[in-house]
């Protein structure tokens, strides 16, 4: 005879898959936001003309600017 888990064990197993799911789920979406931004702010320094020197600009009729505005914001919500 097999020794099989309890209604309880398996539910607590359950839970834990979730739980694992859920963070892989937040960690995936803060990684791709965190690209995001840091593939912006290169596009911003091509713009100034250098690309070692940190973002001098924050004009905000930007589109860059913009979408970097809201992923930081974003970033703040998921991280």
């Amino acid at each position: 005879m097999q020794n099989r888990p309890s209604r309880r064990e398996c539910c607590m197993q359950i839970l834990q898959a979730e739980r694992i799911r859920v963070q892989r789920e937040g960690l995936g979406q803060l990684y791709a936001h965190e690209e995001k931004f840091n593939r912006l702010g290169t596009e911003c320094q091509r713009g100034q003309g250098n690309l070692n020197e940190e973002i001098l600009y924050s004009n905000r009729d930007c589109p860059i600017f913009n979408m970097r505005t809201k992923v930081r914001k974003d970033l703040t919500e998921t991280g």
